[in-house]
């Protein structure tokens, strides 16, 4: 049989810290990061308006794919919050 065969690959690593950490707390990026967040709750309110449920759906599975774990979450015990945990109990609301 084949002696130099590859075996099996080895496991890919695994990220255990977030990709996104904050380096300063400057009130500049604090503004910049609030004016960000309410333009993003202003945009998503008019996708879900006018999406209706699959477009809010669609938003949802985006931003579990873009902004999952990594990016942010928040540890509450047994389990973890993150944004796309919340965005889908958002549209169950």
């Amino acid at each position: 049989m084949l002696e130099n065969a590859p075996g099996p690959s080895p496991p890919l690593a695994v990220m255990t810290e977030p990709a996104l950490k904050l380096k300063s707390n400057s009130p500049h990026m604090i503004a910049l990061a609030l004016v960000a967040a309410i333009v993003g709750l202003i945009w998503v309110a008019v996708a879900i308006r006018f999406g209706g449920l699959l477009g809010g759906s669609v938003g949802v599975v985006l931003l579990g794919v873009c902004a999952g774990w990594f990016l942010f979450h928040i540890d509450l015990g047994p389990i973890s919050m993150t944004t796309d945990r919340a965005a889908a109990c958002a549209l169950c609301s």
